[in-house]
């Protein structure tokens, strides 16, 4: 064997290929009633009945001393034992599979999410949650959401009744194993997005309303634990700078239990746009399978990981951080954080901190262990900012939040106990046991550094959100007397907008954010988007329906949701593989004509026309005579710098598909690879290796015509798709290690 060049590279994988999030689904659809042709078990038809409780006393429970931590607290637990053994229904399909379907019911709840203690099931099994209209389905779950710790907690479904149903092939290699043992009840309302704004809080602002913070405000996520409380964690690096996806939060959100930490889910860019706060951030952005690497309850602190490095259109952004014990020129001193489960806000504070030790020692919190902010100059913490980082003036982080009341009784009122922040320094090795301290994750090699800068995955790629709209624009509905919305349903018949983007050089498009004023989803007449050649109209880039989905949580796990309504609501539209553009592009929206409701999307009169509207063809804005003026539609692609390597390959002039051209053996023992294509072919020029979320693990350049393969044995055993490149075209196929 001849030796290759081994590459690793980190981040940036290649066009044309699907994404998946860190909680994964995996598609498919619950079964119609006429699909299950042979009932053979009926335990119990009805729904199971959960015992009521009594909300007011919960609601007292929830504002007395404990709440000055700031965690929020918004279901209440129910136990149960429910499995196909001793609940719910079994039936048959005609080509044998089992189905197994469970209803729960637990009066006046907002929504429902379940945390089963036991979940394994073979592969071909799929795992779904919906409510009785079917309007949120999530899954289907597979094995491939197998947890380490064996549970797997679900996100919510709204409402007060909950479907779950299991399909099982009838050639499965093992009887699924399914045990639920909780059931959260969300006795609030407070979904994420539960405007906030209602509790009229004008002393917090959006962070959206602060450029200076974008960037360091994309370390900052929302958190989900346990099913039932909001807290605030900060993405933070490592000194190795791998982009390993550590979480640092509060202890007491995980009641100070490490094995809470992988109920947990993640939400990330949660942020309202353009400050305003009656459009509701995205959802889109969630991510699940964390585990708790240390804990301390003494410094008030919690490290997770992610099982998995966010996607690049989730814009990761890792924390740097500093160790130092004197903050002495430190100021000012930031916090960004998400009260109450909402959009991310932020405080100031502009004179110096101090070391205190937390109020209450007798909850275990020991001294000498606190930053002290003792009055904001600018917003403040609330309900659900628990863990939320403070920044010293270089974007360092040097202490996470444990509670205090500088939000007053109603969030703007006098305050006297201010706020406290675990200090990291006092995180890092206080404590020997690698479980106890921050430095065994966040300094594996044992530099001895004391702080660290920030680590930003994309930077090279500039990935970002295009923007038309200027902050000074004024966004509206353009409502037109006698013609409808400009953006939108109208009496002329006019069923597509587009707006027009200009580059310079190639893009990969990730993603497209739409601001609807008036909309809900519709499957049978769905609102398209659709990437356009500017230069070429006709010529479809991509295409994909309107219709967002995100991964929720009660109970502190995923669940994939569709988001049915799109009024006043930031909505991410992910294609299934990255857009390769390389001129400029129509960025279009197009209304289906049987829509029996009203859809409009947000825009403003700007400076210059971007907007454009088809009639026979696409035509300016300026020249619409009930409008005639220069526009801009509010949508916003998300994109990042690309290069021609990743420009769609032409298919291979075969007769038959290229695929079936292409020969391979595969050791799996060995790990040894042999490639065989005709000789009419052009040799091939390097070897890429994703894994199933998209990332690129592996490269083999190859100098010459080399055709057989030893593969890294540090790839995990598993599903792998394989990219051979050739100077003009490329070729995928699969392998399982």
């Amino acid at each position: 064997m001849k030796m290759l060049r081994y590459h690793l590279l980190f981040a940036l994988w290649l066009a044309c290929f699907s994404y998946t999030s860190a909680q994964r689904s995996f598609g498919g659809q619950p079964f119609e009633n006429e699909d299950l042709i042979v009932q053979t078990r009926c335990l119990h038809a009805g729904a199971i009945e959960l015992p009521a409780f009594n909300v007011d006393s919960v609601l007292l429970e929830d504002s007395l001393y404990g709440g000055i931590h700031g965690a929020m607290h918004f279901a209440h637990k129910i136990g149960v034992n429910i499995n196909p053994e001793n609940s719910g229904e079994t039936f048959y399909t005609a080509d044998g599979t089992k189905v197994w379907r469970v209803r729960i019911h637990s009066q006046g709840a907002y929504s429902l999410n379940v945390i089963f203690d036991t979940f394994r099931i073979p592969k071909g099994a799929k795992l779904f949650l919906y409510n009785p209209e079917r309007t949120e389905i999530l899954g289907s779950f597979t094995h491939q959401n197998h947890q380490e710790s064996g549970e797997f907690p679900i996100a919510p479904v709204s409402g007060d009744e909950l479907i779950i149903e299991y399909q099982e092939p009838s050639d499965a290699d093992f009887a699924g194993e399914l045990q639920i043992y909780e059931v959260n009840h969300d006795y609030r309302g407070l979904r994420i997005g539960g405007k906030f704004q209602y509790l009229d809080m004008p002393c917090l602002p959006h962070l959206s309303c602060n450029e200076e913070l974008e960037k360091l405000g994309r370390s900052v996520c929302l958190l989900i634990l346990n099913g039932d409380t909001y807290c605030t964690g900060t993405f933070i690096n490592n000194a190795r700078q791998d982009g390993r996806p550590y979480i640092l939060t509060a202890a007491h959100c995980l009641y100070n239990n490490p094995d809470l930490g992988s109920r947990s889910v993640v939400f990330m860019n949660y942020e309202s746009p353009r400050c305003m706060s009656d459009i509701q951030a995205s959802e889109e952005f969630s991510l699940s399978d964390c585990q708790t690497r240390a804990l301390s309850k003494e410094v008030d602190f919690a490290l997770l990981e992610l099982k998995e490095m966010p996607a690049a259109d989730y814009r990761p952004y890792f924390a740097g951080w500093s160790i130092n014990s004197d903050m002495h020129g430190q100021a000012p001193f930031t916090c960004i954080h998400h009260p109450y489960g909402e959009a991310k806000r932020y405080a100031i504070e502009r004179d110096s901190i101090d070391k205190k030790s937390w109020i209450n020692e007798a909850e275990g919190i020991l001294r000498n262990n606190h930053w002290h902010v003792s009055r904001w100059e600018e917003g403040h913490t609330w309900i659900g900012s628990s863990g939320s980082a403070l920044f010293n003036k270089d974007g360092l982080l040097v202490g996470s939040l444990t509670g205090g009341d500088s939000g007053g009784s109603n969030g703007c009122s006098y305050y006297s106990m201010g706020d406290f922040f675990s200090r990291l320094d006092r995180a890092w090795d206080q404590y020997s046991s690698p479980d106890k301290q921050l430095k065994h994750w966040l300094d594996p090699d044992n530099s001895g550094i004391q702080q660290l800068e920030a680590f930003d995955p994309w930077e090279e790629q500039q990935l970002q959100r295009l923007r038309h709209i200027a902050p000074e624009d004024k966004i509206q509905a353009f409502n037109i007397d006698n013609f409808g919305y400009l953006f939108g349903s109208n009496q002329k018949n006019i069923n597509a907008f587009a707006e027009l983007f200009n580059i310079n050089g190639p893009q990969l498009i990730y993603g497209v954010y739409l601001m609807p004023h008036l909309g809900t989803y519709s499957a049978s007449a769905p609102i398209q988007v659709k990437i356009l050649s500017a230069r070429q109209p006709d010529k479809i880039l991509a295409e994909k329906n309107l219709h967002p989905q995100y991964t929720e949580y009660r109970n502190a796990h995923f669940q994939q949701s569709d988001k049915k309504v799109f009024k006043n609501k930031e909505n991410y539209l992910r294609f299934d593989s990255a857009v390769y553009v390389e001129e400029n592009f129509l960025l279009a929206v197009y209304i289906d004509k049987a829509v029996n409701q009203d859809f409009a999307m947000y825009g403003a009169k700007t400076s210059e026309n971007h907007a454009y509207y088809f009639k026979n063809k696409w035509q300016s804005m300026e020249k619409l005579d009930v409008f005639a003026q220069k526009a801009s539609m509010w949508v916003e692609p998300l994109i990042a710098l690309a290069d021609s390597s990743m420009k769609p390959a032409p298919t291979l002039p075969d007769e038959e598909p290229s695929w079936q051209r292409l020969h391979y053996y595969l050791d799996r023992e060995n790990r040894y690879l042999q490639l065989s294509y005709p000789d009419t072919w052009e040799t091939a020029s390097s070897l890429y290796i994703f894994d199933v979320q998209g990332k690129l693990v592996h490269n083999i350049l190859i100098d010459k015509n080399i055709e057989s393969f030893y593969l890294p044995s540090s790839l995990a055993s598993g599903l792998y798709i394989l990219q051979l490149n050739f100077p003009h075209r490329s070729l995928r196929f699969k392998i399982i290690l």
